[in-house]
């Protein structure tokens, strides 16, 4: 083969791997944010993404996975902290921001709440190359109950009553929701307290493919009123 043949041929095989480099998609990126709850420091994070309501946890740890929601480019995360009485000086309930890629995790952000802190909002801003995910499936709502927190929690969707939970059991809010923003509203009523770690959980999560994602975790114990309420969006 003539030199300048070569020279050419060579100059393409490198310019076409090139392209081809260039041209793969970016590696995908998870987003999960985790709460760290301490009895001795009680806590409820409200989360919005984008300015839209994504997680409601009140006194409790969670592992929340954002991806699906997350879009290519700038996201805004806004964190409404709410502190309750802190009773010991050294405890702290903490919320962090993480990244996956490639097996290995780092932090983006991460919030402390302890003695002295008080409510507040943040906003925290990220560039995301998040993998394309799977569409929003079926929600539930579950309640764990414990022996020395007894409580109740009644839960209506768009002023429609769904279910009543006063022991362990779970129902499918699916049925009843609608194409676009659905009102779930959760009246409870805290029973005498026995012992001061117990709390019992009302969980709503949502499935995405073979995931299911925590949208609310509430927990019932010796810090919360006697009774209360509180309202969360859900899309469908």
């Amino acid at each position: 083969m003539h030199r300048s043949h070569r020279f050419l041929q060579t100059r393409f095989l490198r310019t076409l791997a090139l392209g081809l480099l260039l041209s793969a998609p970016a590696q995908a990126t998870q987003y999960v944010v985790k709460t760290t709850y301490n009895s001795s420091q009680p806590n409820l994070f409200r989360l919005s993404l984008n300015g839209r309501t994504v997680t409601l946890i009140n006194n409790d740890s969670s592992t929340v996975d954002l991806t699906p929601l997350v879009k290519a480019g700038k996201n805004t995360l806004t964190i409404e902290s709410t502190p309750g009485k802190n009773t010991n000086q050294f405890s702290k309930s903490e919320l962090t921001l993480g990244a996956g890629e490639n097996g290995k995790w780092r932090t983006l952000y991460k919030q402390e709440v302890g003695k002295g802190s008080t409510a507040g909002r943040t906003e925290y801003a990220f560039v995301a190359t998040p993998d394309s995910s799977p569409k929003a499936g079926p929600v539930s709502v579950s309640a764990k109950f414990n022996s020395n927190q007894l409580a109740e929690f009644k839960v209506t969707l768009n002023g429609q009553a769904v279910t009543t939970l006063t022991a362990n059991g779970n129902a499918d809010l699916t049925p009843f929701l609608k194409p676009g923003k659905n009102l779930l509203t959760v009246k409870y009523k805290r029973g005498k307290n026995k012992n001061q770690f117990s709390q019992s959980v009302l969980t709503v999560g949502q499935q995405y493919g073979d995931q299911w994602n925590p949208l609310v975790k509430w927990a019932v114990g010796v810090s919360d009123p006697a009774s209360g309420s509180f309202t969360f969006p859900i899309y469908h």
